[in-house]
């Protein structure tokens, strides 16, 4: 469940603009650091909170996730869409904690989703996506799923702009959006733009087949440069290695124990 989680942010995290998957990043203060640097950082930050259960610690998380999402000098555009499907997301999962487990469960569980979340959203969109797939190559995945995982990240992008301009063109002549999504319309609609998509998507992945193997594509992400980790790269991942064994310290009572 964690793994496709993660799967998901990396894949989904670019689909917030119009015009190019790697424009955020490039903005970012982040951009430079070894993606290595960044992908370990945020997913040992991310172990460490899903291991949490007080609320303190958490919210100690959050503030710091938070801080993490400043100074990167990322947009709050850049992540809006992706935090409020979200926060849909786990306010309906998380009902039934609230109903069976209390309160303090339920606020913990938000509180360790959206440090996790957040973090793992500014490892992504302050990384290119030829840089991530080459740093996850380094770290030891397997060819394959760094592969899929890049493609996957890249046409879903594309395919979404797809679906935007098919939904644009019904619009422009005279194709309505309908009322709700129970109006029998919208389903027909939304059945009908699928099946384009379907359609384009197999045509185009054909035809990028070709294009690839033309050009003696063996399954390996290419980088646009060489990964070098830096001593500020190491920093960062010492301390926010020490940071996520405080947070898991004082939430096991350690801390307190040390002060009486």
């Amino acid at each position: 469940m964690a793994v496709n989680s993660i799967a998901w942010i990396i894949t989904s995290a670019h689909l917030t603009t119009p015009t190019s998957p790697d424009e955020f990043a490039s903005q970012s203060r982040f951009y430079r650091l070894d993606p290595r640097a960044k992908l370990v950082s945020a997913v040992v930050f991310a172990l460490a909170v899903s291991l949490m259960t007080q609320v303190w610690p958490l919210v100690l998380a959050l503030t710091a996730s938070l801080v993490i999402l400043g100074l990167s000098g990322l947009r709050l555009r850049a992540i809006s869409r992706q935090m409020t499907l979200v926060a849909l997301l786990v306010v309906m999962v998380a009902l039934p904690v609230y109903f069976f487990r209390g309160f303090d469960a339920f606020v913990a569980l938000l509180l360790r989703v959206f440090s996790a979340v957040l973090v793992l959203l500014t490892m992504v969109l302050t990384t290119a996506g030829a840089d991530l797939a080459s740093g996850l190559r380094r770290l030891g995945l397997p060819r394959s799923f760094v592969a899929m995982l890049t493609l996957t990240y890249r046409y879903l992008f594309l395919y979404g702009d797809e679906a935007k301009r098919l939904t644009k063109a019904r619009e422009s002549r005279g194709g309505g959006r309908g009322r709700s999504l129970l109006d029998r319309r919208v389903l027909q609609t939304i059945s009908s733009t699928a099946g384009l998509i379907l359609v384009k998507a197999y045509r185009r992945a054909t035809r990028i087949d070709r294009a690839m193997r033309a050009r003696g594509y063996s399954g390996e992400a290419v980088s646009g440069g060489r990964l070098r980790m830096r001593a500020v790269d190491g920093g960062i991942v010492v301390a926010v290695s020490l940071f996520s064994a405080f947070l898991l310290l004082m939430n096991w009572g350690f801390v307190q124990w040390m002060r009486s």
